[in-house]
């Protein structure tokens, strides 16, 4: 038993030697945005923020800008969860509920018109604020 702890022992010793010699890899700028950007997300340096007064409530917000100086437009994506077995009026409701459509009535209109309304897929979707209704039924209806 003691040989058998002695080799784990040196064997953990060798092991955590070869990781501090060989497993010493910086990571660049642009490594962290290539992961970031495969989880969406973005990396904002001092450099790319401005600072934009609101004159409604004098609060101030940081908002990226490319380099003539234009603020970037931010998109804004809504989680929803369509659970099996919701009506086109239940999903044009919650829809609605998340601000991803102005008017059920009309959503569901659309929604007939295509024939669609019967092959709604559940499930959970990220889906950018202001899409185009007629992209937002592509998206819940086709299959996964």
């Amino acid at each position: 038993m003691k040989n058998i702890l002695f080799g784990v022992g040196i064997g953990m010793i060798l092991t955590s030697a070869l990781n501090i010699s060989f497993g010493d890899k910086e990571l660049t700028l642009q490594d962290i945005k290539n992961e970031a950007q495969k989880h969406n997300l973005i990396v904002i340096d001092g450099n790319e923020l401005i600072e934009k007064k609101d004159d409604s409530n004098n609060e101030g917000s940081t908002l990226p800008k490319d380099n003539s100086g234009a603020v970037d437009k931010i998109d804004v994506f809504v989680e929803i969860n369509i659970e099996k077995g919701l009506n086109s009026g239940q999903v044009a409701k919650l829809l609605k509920d998340k601000e991803l459509i102005n008017d059920e009535l009309t959503f569901i209109n659309e929604l007939n018109r295509q024939n669609k309304s019967n092959i709604i897929q559940y499930g959970k979707y990220s889906i950018k604020k202001g899409i185009e209704t007629q992209e937002l039924i592509k998206i819940i209806t086709t299959v996964r």
